[in-house]
């Protein structure tokens, strides 16, 4: 992205929390295909891992956090905004 002078943008990465939900997600929707239920088995196993990477990237996107900064040039000589 290309972004005016004094905006300052940091990808501050994701939580811990939202690391270990896209690890569980993606992680149980693969171990769910493995399962011996007739059901399940009846579909198909290239399914299972789409379902396990849409849901590892919906994670990613929801819960990504990234920091704006923007200065002014009356932000460094004490006064307000």
């Amino acid at each position: 992205y290309h972004l005016p002078a004094g905006v300052i943008a940091d990808d501050l990465g994701l939580p811990g929390w939202a690391r270990a939900l896209q690890l569980g997600l993606g992680g149980g929707l693969l171990l769910l295909g493995l399962l011996p239920s007739p059901a399940l088995q009846a579909v198909p196993g290239e399914l299972w891992f789409g379902l396990a990477g849409a849901a590892v990237l919906l994670v990613e996107r929801k819960t990504r956090r990234i920091r704006v900064e923007v200065t002014t040039r009356r932000s460094g000589a004490g006064g307000g905004p």
